[in-house]
């Protein structure tokens, strides 16, 4: 019985140490973020520059210059039974430290990257998709 008390009052005393680390999580799960980013991408990057449209832009991945190439774009046209073509948007960012590099089509260290501003000049790399 005594055993059982001890479970209980070890147990009690670990959620009210937990208690700060949950509320933060629900706070931050609560909070909307733009793009559709992981949750706390806010938090880590400040204010999220929303304006990245693929428009009609090929599929491929687009180095996001607006958000320091900290966030890149996914777009994907896809084509309906009328014959429209509309592109899906997906968005991630890179870990921290971390940008966009439209070159290699992946995150890497911020000093191994282009510059930022350059982005644009690689989008073609998109071509490549899809050939054998």
């Amino acid at each position: 019985m005594n055993a059982l008390v001890f479970a209980l009052l070890i147990g009690a005393a670990a959620a009210q140490q937990l208690a700060p680390i949950s509320n933060a999580v629900t706070f931050v799960n609560g909070v909307f973020e733009p793009l559709n980013l992981p949750s706390g991408a806010s938090l880590l990057m400040g204010n999220i520059d929303t304006s990245f449209a693929c428009g009609d832009s090929p599929y491929g991945y687009y180095a996001d210059e607006r958000n320091d190439c900290r966030i890149f774009h996914i777009c994907n046209p896809y084509l309906f039974e009328d014959g429209r073509v509309e592109s899906v948007q997906y968005s991630f960012m890179c870990g921290e430290g971390a940008v966009f590099d439209q070159s290699q089509l992946t995150c890497v260290e911020q000093f191994a990257a282009i510059p930022c501003q350059e982005s644009a000049n690689f989008y073609s790399r998109n071509e490549e998709f899809g050939r054998v």
